[in-house]
């Protein structure tokens, strides 16, 4: 599977440490990553064909398992 250059919704949920969700838009291109939601942004690069995540996040001085996934919701 390869990943579509395009704009993505994502949904991250925290799934222990915590309670809460957050939703926003990144748009993926050539490997680079942009984009935020409500209480994240994201920058950076990604190599991995998955569209799942699922990671700590640190908020304040508590660490966070999180679950997050993206949509395709217009190709470049």
């Amino acid at each position: 599977m390869t990943i579509t250059n395009g704009l993505y919704s994502i949904l991250t949920e925290m799934v222990e440490g915590g309670l809460g969700h957050a939703s926003g838009v990144i748009v993926l291109l050539d490997g680079r990553i942009v984009g935020g939601d409500s209480r994240f942004y994201y920058t950076g690069s990604y190599t991995a064909d998955s569209a799942e995540v699922q990671g700590a996040a640190l908020v304040g001085k508590t660490s966070v398992r999180i679950h997050s996934r993206l949509d395709l919701r217009a190709p470049l």
